[in-house]
Order: C-alpha cells, then structure tokens, then sequence
C-alpha cells in the first residue's frame, strides 16, 4: 500500500526518508513539544527522560531547564539516535546527556531514576500500552511527572488514513482511563490546538506512597 512505508517512518524513522519525515515532524509537533516541555516542571537539578524523541528537538529545551542535571533520550530507531548524537555531542560530551535506543516496553533503566518523563506522539503505536505505562512508573520517582502528548482520535485527515496501518488513536477519557489503571494518580487532561488541530497534554503522577513500583 502507498501509505505504508510512509506509516512506518513515524514509528522507527529510518534513512533518508526518516530523515524528512524527522525534519517534518520537529515543525508540526512545535506546539505540542513547548507545552509538554511546560508541563513536566523540569528544574535544574532534575534527570528528565524523553521517550520516542525522533527528531530531537525536546533534548536541547530540557538540557536548558536541566542545568545541572541529566537528560535522557529513548528511541526505536538507531538512525534518529546516532542523528541526535551527532547534533547534541557537546551536551554527550559533558555527560549532560546520554541516548539510547530501544523501547518503552522494557527500558534499559533503573527503578525510581527519572524526575519527570514525557512522550509526544509516540501512544499510537505502542503495540501494549500496559506494560509501556507500567514501565514508565517503574523509572519515574515517587511524585515524579509523567506528561503524554498526543493528538486525539477525533482528529481527521492523513492521520485517519493512516490509522489501519499500525496507528491506534484513542480518545482523552481513553488514554486517562489506561494512566489509572497504571496506577498514576493526579491526572489532568490540558487540551489545546495548535495550527493544524487539537492536542491533549496528559500529565500524571507517580504516587508517593509505599505501592510497590
């Protein structure tokens, strides 16, 4: 199908043409990533993990805020990482930041790392999003932030064309509903629009308490 290798690229960008889908999707995803960014509250001191980061152009914005702390990026594809290396090598250089490749299913850290956790436009194709979420509460501290970004299912346009071929939209009421089962709490649901459409920042806690991660 003509869509398909186009339909991949947004999951594991590869290549030349995960290149220009990478470019791209920096400039479309502009509002979604300064909001998100907003929301996870990043102080200097913090260890920030950015999940499915592409492009990366969350990684420079939160080394800012992280001052004297420590970014962290999570990617599928080997091709966006060695990209982002390249372009963030003194921020590497300083150990100011580390990237890895691989998946939220079964993230290479330990528990109770990480002071706040984002993901922009990664939801859709997470083959589980239990155990992904599940995941993300084990490496986030007690009271740590987890912001989840994304663009609802009534959204319409290339996005539903693309739907049947490895995307899974889901409503705001449905993406709350799989935070609380993951056991996050404090759950707020912040919509906005940005030039092309609506978006929904999900920002979630990790309990304080003595729940098991």
């Amino acid at each position: 199908m003509l869509f398909d290798p186009i339909a991949r690229q947004f999951s594991r960008p590869s290549g030349m043409l995960g290149d220009f889908v990478a470019r791209f999707m920096n400039v479309f995803n502009g509002p979604m990533n300064a909001r998100t960014i907003e929301a996870m509250l990043i102080e200097p001191r913090h260890r920030v993990l950015d999940i499915g980061f592409g492009g990366g152009p969350n990684l420079a914005p939160m080394a800012d805020r992280a001052s004297e702390g420590l970014v962290t990026g999570l990617d599928l594809s080997g091709d966006m990482v060695a990209r982002a290396k390249r372009e963030h090598r003194g921020l590497i250089r300083s150990k100011r930041m580390v990237l890895h490749e691989g998946s939220i299913q079964e993230m290479p850290f330990r528990a109770a790392r990480f002071d706040s956790v984002s993901s922009v436009n990664n939801v859709y194709f997470w083959p589980d999003p239990p155990r992904a979420l599940a995941e993300v509460r084990r490496v986030l501290k007690p009271g740590g932030i987890f912001v989840l970004t994304f663009r609802p299912k009534s959204v319409v346009g290339l996005l539903r064309v693309l739907a049947p071929r490895g995307f899974h939209f889901y409503s705001p009421e449905e993406v709350r509903d799989l935070l609380e089962a993951a056991g996050f709490t404090d759950i707020v649901l912040r919509r906005h629009r940005d030039l092309i459409d609506r978006f929904v920042c999900a920002i979630a806690r990790k309990p304080k308490g003595r729940r098991k991660a």
